[in-house]
């Protein structure tokens, strides 16, 4: 192949994917991670959580199940880590976009996300408090059965456990 002809094939390649006209595919992992505490001396639960959808309901049983699950593109992290220090659990819990040449975020965002499932021993709670990154507008609970939408303006939601209260 001339050079002339080499360089136009180049330049056509790279107009293509950087206009979009070329799909790129989107390998993606299957997430489940879960932990488990004793719930019996736990009196307070702080969550951090970072980009994913928070379902709380009750445990079979004492103890604290925490849950990390649903789908990942190959370059994103998912991060799950308990830990208990005196009567306090407290969960992490993190989705972490990994970089993308010409990837329509959209199509990530239909394809991909997790959830944390936390399921707690049936009592009351002295606090339950939700830390959530300033970078999230919403965040998304499941209480009672239902889903409830929570932005900047909503600062606490009651549930079977006790109050949550949401920290930005």
């Amino acid at each position: 192949m001339r050079k002339g002809k080499a360089s136009k094939l180049i330049l056509t390649c790279i107009i293509l994917v950087t206009t979009g006209l070329v799909g790129c595919s989107l390998s993606t992992d299957q997430v489940n991670m879960i932990k488990e505490e004793s719930g019996e001396s736990i009196r307070q639960v702080k969550l951090d959580i970072t980009d994913a959808e928070l379902l709380i309901k009750e445990s079979n049983d004492l103890n604290v199940h925490a849950q990390l699950s649903g789908s990942k593109a190959s370059a994103d992290q998912a991060v799950l880590t308990t830990s208990v220090k005196h009567s306090i659990l407290e969960v992490k819990a993190a989705y972490v976009e990994g970089s993308y040449i010409d990837l329509n975020k959209e199509t990530l965002n239909d394809q991909t996300g997790v959830k944390l499932t936390l399921s707690l021993p049936k009592k009351q709670f002295d606090q339950i408090q939700v830390n959530i990154p300033k970078a999230n507008s919403s965040i998304k609970i499941r209480v009672k059965g239902k889903l409830e939408n929570i932005d900047k303006k909503t600062p606490k939601v009651d549930s079977l456990f006790g109050t949550i209260y949401i920290k930005r």
